[in-house]
């Protein structure tokens, strides 16, 4: 059976959504972002004789495809998720903020919040990864001291340009520390940005200065880093992808308008996954 709908006999006056007014929104107030988008990785784990490891003998041994991530997959890294076709794009960033319930439960690991609102063509979908290019957030980190000279954080180092009393003043490292290969930390082992070592361009840690001058940590000793980084978010949720409407005004018909779209993300460097 089927079931047509009745038609008013009149509608009311509709009021319509201006893309193009919102376009040029985003084009003069968006924040620029650098939008990687996210796939699943194709690499999978073999769990080879299974059912002899877990004590039984079986001819011929089993042979299963877990589907998890390797841990020694150059394109994922074990997390499972590659990232394809980056490229820099305007987003208007409404929403930043802390879960607080999460803070309760996690500690200093819960996730931020931001609601990233897109033109239409730039369609996200979850795990997409949006790099903020023109903003920092302070991250804190300490690591192991490898034979490299130059060495890379978890995150590269941003350098920004602050107002500061003697004038405009380049800022990537705001402390590092080192510790002896015991472990121990003493006051003194405190290190300076352009003495002990320096940030290359790419936002690496070039430990040259520091190794000639023997204040650099020595291979197997621990660090800490204080530095600025670019935020980057991952996208968790997308409640408002599917905002599509009928345009009727100053058109002899409606027409049918992609709008733009809103998602969820949280904050790596608070612990997204």
């Amino acid at each position: 059976m089927l079931l047509p709908s009745r038609v008013p006999t009149k509608l009311t006056q509709r009021v319509d959504f201006r893309p193009e007014d919102y376009r040029k929104l985003i084009h003069t107030h968006g924040l620029r972002v650098e939008w990687s988008q996210s796939a699943p990785c194709p690499c999978q784990r073999v769990n080879r004789d299974l059912a002899t490891g877990m004590g039984y003998a079986v001819e011929p041994p089993t042979t299963q495809t877990t589907g998890e991530a390797r841990t020694d997959c150059d394109v994922c890294k074990g997390i499972g998720v590659l990232y394809h076709s980056a490229q820099n794009i305007l987003a208007a960033i409404t929403t930043v903020r802390s879960k607080p319930e999460l803070f309760q439960a996690f500690g200093s690991r819960a996730s931020g919040m931001a609601a990233i609102s897109l033109l239409p063509e730039h369609l996200p979908r979850v795990q997409d990864k949006f790099k903020l290019l023109d903003s920092a957030i302070i991250y804190a980190e300490r690591r192991i001291r490898t034979a490299s000279t130059v060495e890379s954080l978890r995150y590269p180092i941003l350098t920004r340009t602050v107002d500061l009393a003697s004038g405009a003043t380049p800022v990537g490292v705001l402390y590092a520390h080192r510790a002896a290969t015991s472990g121990v930390a003493t006051a003194g082992d405190a290190m300076v940005a352009g003495v002990d070592f320096v940030v290359d361009g790419s936002g690496n840690v070039d430990w040259t200065l520091g190794d000639g001058l023997g204040s650099a940590p020595v291979e197997g000793a621990a660090y800490t880093m204080v530095y600025n980084t670019a935020p980057t978010f991952i996208v968790t949720d997308h409640p408002h992808v599917v905002r599509d409407t009928w345009i009727g005004a100053k058109k002899p018909a409606p027409e049918h308008q992609a709008l733009p779209v809103q998602c969820y993300a949280d904050l790596q460097q608070l612990g997204a996954q």
